[in-house]
Protein backbone atom coordinates (compact mmCIF):
# COMPACT_ATOMS: atom_id res chain seq x y z
CA UNK A 1 0.00 0.00 0.00
CA UNK A 2 1.13 3.54 -0.74
CA UNK A 3 -0.18 6.73 0.50
CA UNK A 4 -1.85 9.00 -2.47
CA UNK A 5 -2.52 11.98 -0.79
CA UNK A 6 -4.43 13.89 -3.83
CA UNK A 7 -7.01 10.99 -3.67
CA UNK A 8 -7.29 11.39 0.26
CA UNK A 9 -6.42 8.19 1.36
CA UNK A 10 -4.06 5.10 1.45
CA UNK A 11 -3.76 3.26 -2.16
CA UNK A 12 -4.44 -0.15 -2.28
CA UNK A 13 -3.96 -3.13 -4.87
CA UNK A 14 -5.06 -6.46 -4.17
CA UNK A 15 -4.69 -9.29 -7.19
CA UNK A 16 -7.72 -11.95 -6.75
CA UNK A 17 -7.91 -15.05 -9.16
CA UNK A 18 -11.39 -16.51 -8.84
CA UNK A 19 -14.70 -15.04 -10.46
CA UNK A 20 -16.24 -14.71 -6.97
CA UNK A 21 -13.58 -12.71 -5.38
CA UNK A 22 -13.87 -10.43 -8.86
CA UNK A 23 -17.99 -10.70 -8.50
CA UNK A 24 -17.43 -9.27 -4.68
CA UNK A 25 -14.75 -6.75 -6.22
CA UNK A 26 -17.22 -5.53 -8.97
CA UNK A 27 -19.77 -5.14 -6.10
CA UNK A 28 -17.86 -3.40 -3.69
CA UNK A 29 -16.40 -0.68 -6.27
CA UNK A 30 -19.98 0.91 -6.63
CA UNK A 31 -19.75 1.84 -3.12
CA UNK A 32 -17.19 3.99 -3.65
CA UNK A 33 -18.84 5.84 -6.30
CA UNK A 34 -19.56 9.72 -5.45
CA UNK A 35 -19.61 11.16 -9.37
CA UNK A 36 -18.65 8.39 -12.48
CA UNK A 37 -18.61 5.04 -12.53
CA UNK A 38 -17.18 4.05 -16.39
CA UNK A 39 -17.51 0.52 -17.12
CA UNK A 40 -15.40 -1.01 -20.30
CA UNK A 41 -16.46 -5.09 -21.06
CA UNK A 42 -16.00 -6.61 -23.95
CA UNK A 43 -19.57 -7.71 -24.04
CA UNK A 44 -22.24 -7.36 -21.30
CA UNK A 45 -21.85 -11.47 -20.70
CA UNK A 46 -20.03 -12.35 -17.54
CA UNK A 47 -23.03 -13.11 -15.58
CA UNK A 48 -22.77 -10.83 -12.51
CA UNK A 49 -23.24 -8.11 -14.84
CA UNK A 50 -26.95 -8.75 -15.43
CA UNK A 51 -27.05 -9.99 -11.67
CA UNK A 52 -30.60 -8.14 -9.67
CA UNK A 53 -27.39 -7.26 -7.55
CA UNK A 54 -25.45 -5.51 -9.64
CA UNK A 55 -27.97 -3.53 -10.97
CA UNK A 56 -29.75 -2.38 -7.99
CA UNK A 57 -26.44 -1.24 -7.10
CA UNK A 58 -26.06 0.76 -9.82
CA UNK A 59 -29.75 1.97 -9.49
CA UNK A 60 -29.47 2.91 -6.15
CA UNK A 61 -26.08 4.54 -7.11
CA UNK A 62 -27.77 6.44 -9.65
CA UNK A 63 -31.13 7.29 -7.85
CA UNK A 64 -29.01 8.80 -5.14
CA UNK A 65 -28.26 11.95 -7.42
CA UNK A 66 -28.96 13.44 -10.59
CA UNK A 67 -25.90 14.57 -10.80
CA UNK A 68 -24.23 10.44 -10.68
CA UNK A 69 -23.44 9.36 -14.35
CA UNK A 70 -22.68 5.90 -15.50
CA UNK A 71 -20.99 5.76 -18.90
CA UNK A 72 -21.11 2.18 -20.67
CA UNK A 73 -18.21 0.99 -23.43
CA UNK A 74 -19.30 -2.58 -24.85
CA UNK A 75 -16.67 -3.49 -27.22
CA UNK A 76 -19.85 -5.64 -28.33
CA UNK A 77 -23.35 -4.44 -28.15
CA UNK A 78 -24.88 -7.65 -29.81
CA UNK A 79 -25.58 -9.61 -26.13
CA UNK A 80 -26.46 -6.57 -24.57
CA UNK A 81 -29.02 -5.35 -27.29
CA UNK A 82 -30.74 -9.02 -27.20
CA UNK A 83 -30.44 -10.49 -23.78
CA UNK A 84 -29.81 -7.42 -20.92
CA UNK A 85 -32.88 -6.48 -19.64
CA UNK A 86 -32.31 -5.11 -16.66
CA UNK A 87 -29.13 -2.39 -18.44
CA UNK A 88 -32.03 -1.79 -20.80
CA UNK A 89 -34.29 -0.90 -17.87
CA UNK A 90 -31.46 0.82 -16.31
CA UNK A 91 -31.21 3.03 -19.59
CA UNK A 92 -35.10 3.96 -19.98
CA UNK A 93 -35.19 4.61 -15.96
CA UNK A 94 -32.09 6.90 -16.12
CA UNK A 95 -31.65 7.95 -20.01
CA UNK A 96 -29.97 11.98 -18.45
CA UNK A 97 -27.39 9.85 -16.15
CA UNK A 98 -26.61 6.35 -17.87
CA UNK A 99 -25.64 5.78 -22.10
CA UNK A 100 -24.19 2.74 -23.49
CA UNK A 101 -22.16 2.77 -26.56
CA UNK A 102 -20.11 0.62 -28.59
CA UNK A 103 -16.51 1.86 -31.01
CA UNK A 104 -17.18 2.36 -34.41
CA UNK A 105 -14.84 0.02 -34.80
CA UNK A 106 -13.23 -3.08 -33.13
CA UNK A 107 -9.97 -2.90 -31.25
CA UNK A 108 -8.08 -5.75 -31.34
CA UNK A 109 -6.01 -5.05 -28.62
CA UNK A 110 -8.40 -4.37 -26.04
CA UNK A 111 -8.72 -8.08 -23.81
CA UNK A 112 -9.53 -6.91 -20.39
CA UNK A 113 -12.63 -5.47 -18.88
CA UNK A 114 -12.63 -2.62 -15.97
CA UNK A 115 -14.69 -0.81 -14.25
CA UNK A 116 -13.62 2.54 -12.87
CA UNK A 117 -15.03 5.25 -10.34
CA UNK A 118 -14.23 8.79 -9.99
CA UNK A 119 -10.77 8.69 -11.60
CA UNK A 120 -9.38 6.56 -8.01
CA UNK A 121 -10.95 3.61 -8.15
CA UNK A 122 -10.24 0.52 -10.40
CA UNK A 123 -11.52 -3.57 -10.81
CA UNK A 124 -9.98 -4.49 -14.33
CA UNK A 125 -10.14 -7.99 -15.30
CA UNK A 126 -6.83 -8.98 -16.99
CA UNK A 127 -8.62 -11.01 -19.56
CA UNK A 128 -12.07 -11.38 -20.56
CA UNK A 129 -12.15 -15.16 -20.16
CA UNK A 130 -10.20 -15.77 -16.91
CA UNK A 131 -11.19 -14.46 -13.58
CA UNK A 132 -7.76 -12.74 -12.83
CA UNK A 133 -8.28 -9.60 -11.29
CA UNK A 134 -6.58 -6.10 -10.27
CA UNK A 135 -8.69 -3.94 -7.43
CA UNK A 136 -6.87 -0.21 -7.11
CA UNK A 137 -8.53 1.72 -4.89
CA UNK A 138 -7.78 5.29 -3.88
CA UNK A 139 -4.64 5.27 -6.71
CA UNK A 140 -5.63 8.33 -9.29
CA UNK A 141 -1.87 7.80 -10.90
CA UNK A 142 -2.35 4.21 -11.41
CA UNK A 143 -5.99 4.45 -12.55
CA UNK A 144 -5.32 7.47 -15.30
CA UNK A 145 -3.90 5.50 -17.67
CA UNK A 146 -7.42 3.69 -18.06
CA UNK A 147 -8.98 6.47 -17.86
CA UNK A 148 -7.52 8.08 -20.94
CA UNK A 149 -7.80 4.78 -22.42
CA UNK A 150 -11.94 4.94 -21.70
CA UNK A 151 -12.37 8.94 -22.64
CA UNK A 152 -10.52 7.21 -26.22
CA UNK A 153 -12.94 4.60 -26.90
CA UNK A 154 -15.92 6.63 -26.06
CA UNK A 155 -15.10 9.34 -28.29
CA UNK A 156 -14.81 6.88 -30.87
CA UNK A 157 -18.11 5.24 -29.97
CA UNK A 158 -21.93 5.94 -30.91
CA UNK A 159 -24.92 4.65 -29.10
CA UNK A 160 -25.64 1.37 -28.84
CA UNK A 161 -28.48 1.13 -26.32
CA UNK A 162 -31.24 3.72 -27.11
CA UNK A 163 -33.62 4.94 -24.37
CA UNK A 164 -36.24 4.74 -26.33
CA UNK A 165 -37.25 2.47 -28.89
CA UNK A 166 -38.69 3.75 -32.62
CA UNK A 167 -40.95 1.71 -34.65
CA UNK A 168 -44.54 1.46 -35.51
Amino acid sequence: MTNDAASGGMATRVLTTSYGELDDAMLSILTHARQHIKILSMAWDYPLLERKSFADALENYLRASRLHLCQIVLMDATSAERNAERLKRLVRLFSDQLQVHTPGRQLANIQDNFILVDGAHLVRQLHYAQPRTVAIGNDKKAVKPYELAFETLWESSHVAIHATVLGL
